[in-house]
């Protein structure tokens, strides 16, 4: 199955740009937590601020810009599974072999694989789907509220989105397990547009 390779890194965060520190601070207070979501309309930095905090953070991560194809299962676990094995080689091999299987495995064996595999990294590891509002399979939202229910230590996973993921954020949220980042919060302070106004007034004209 092709995977569009440039769909595993994260948006290029231009010298111009402001430094959302407050923002990264609060990401980073919430790194425990299994989940992040942050939301918001277009044009708010959602992705450029995430990809900042990554900029700043020790964690190993992978990134993938979600598109309306991964809305396929096999779509979506072939992205996750080169995206994992680029940063962490050697893992998800299970994922990528039963992409090829001529049988496909039902929806609860392949959610308890990719959990197991998943659970053999060692180490404190970053999921990031970005544009996830593109996902409108139930199977695909099954698979993350699967792993959720039962959260490892080690994996993180984040997910930016323009609105609410239809995941079962309310049981997160009751045991504290869902980080947020929302409009609210995006909104650049009188700060922020007092920096960004100089940044513009200093660049050089083309």
């Amino acid at each position: 199955m092709p995977i569009l390779k440039t769909r595993l890194y994260k948006p290029f965060v231009n010298k111009d740009y402001i430094i959302r520190e407050r923002l990264i601070v609060s990401l980073n207070d919430k790194i425990h937590q299994p989940l992040r979501i942050v939301v918001a309309g277009a044009g708010y930095g959602k992705s450029v601020t995430v990809g900042q905090w990554l900029n700043q953070s020790a964690l190993k991560y992978c990134w993938i810009s979600l598109e309306r194809d991964c809305n396929d299962l096999l779509v979506f676990l072939s992205y996750l599974a080169e995206a994992v094995n680029a940063v962490v080689p050697g893992k998800l091999m299970l994922i990528k072999d039963m992409l090829f299987a001529t049988n496909i495995p039902s929806q609860n064996v392949i959610s308890e694989i990719l959990i197991n595999e998943l659970e053999s990294i060692d180490e404190e590891f970053n999921i990031v789907l970005d544009d996830y509002h593109f996902i409108n399979n139930n199977q695909v939202h099954d698979l993350i509220n699967n792993f959720l229910q039962y959260p490892s230590g080690n994996i993180k996973l984040t997910i930016i989105s323009r609105f609410d993921p239809p995941l079962k954020l309310n049981k997160l949220i009751t045991y504290d397990r869902l980080g947020e980042l929302r409009m609210k919060d995006l909104k650049l302070t009188i700060d922020e547009i007092k920096e960004l106004s100089e940044k513009m007034l200093v660049s050089p004209v083309d």
